[in-house]
């Protein structure tokens, strides 16, 4: 459409899910920092990406004990090398950064929790997150959380939990985006 279009034109490329924190705490481990500069940046300047959605993904070994801990780890790996290539991409925390970041020829990251695990059960965590960038939220991927269930869980019709629906409240209020892409149908 026209609309979309425009938006394309204005912003370009958006890679609405990327596990590039992910990649970069990996190579980190391996001792290799500085990898965002020299290898996914040059892969997102081929793709033609100028905005890349950051998903901070928990994998079940570290559930549920382990979450908070892996999510810093990742959140951190993200924000250490973006600070490191600062002149060619920067965390977007609002539209209007993502239309700034892109119209200075940088690439916009967007911070994202893929699953609520990391916050626990409670909101406390919700907004540190928020404070530290994080602009998109899924309660689930695929499995249940003390905020709702993922689409593995559709047969048990939990849908949201009072839990999420303060969450949604509260993300209202913030302005984080809610991914729906994992939850269950209800």
């Amino acid at each position: 459409t026209d609309v979309d279009d425009q938006l394309t034109q204005r912003i370009g490329v958006a890679d609405l899910h990327s596990d590039l924190p992910l990649g970069l705490l990996k190579r980190r481990f391996d001792g290799q920092n500085g990898s965002l500069r020299t290898e996914w940046l040059p892969r997102l300047r081929a793709g033609g990406v100028r905005v890349v959605v950051c998903a901070v993904y928990i994998d079940s070994i570290f559930l549920p004990e382990g979450a908070l801990r892996r999510a810093v780890q990742l959140v951190d790996a993200l924000l250490e090398e973006i600070a490191t290539c600062a002149d060619e991409i920067e965390l977007a925390i609002s539209g209007a950064d993502v239309e700034r970041i892109t119209g200075q020829g940088k690439i916009a990251a967007i911070l994202a929790l893929e699953g609520a695990e990391p916050l626990g059960q409670d909101l406390s965590a919700l907004r540190l997150f928020y404070r530290l960038g994080m602009r998109m939220l899924s309660f689930a991927w695929m499995r249940r959380t003390a905020f709702g269930d993922g689409a593995w869980e559709n047969d048990s019709r939990g849908g949201l939990t009072r839990l999420g629906r303060d969450a949604v409240r509260e993300m209202n209020r913030l302005g984080i985006i809610m991914d729906v892409s994992h939850a269950s149908d209800q």
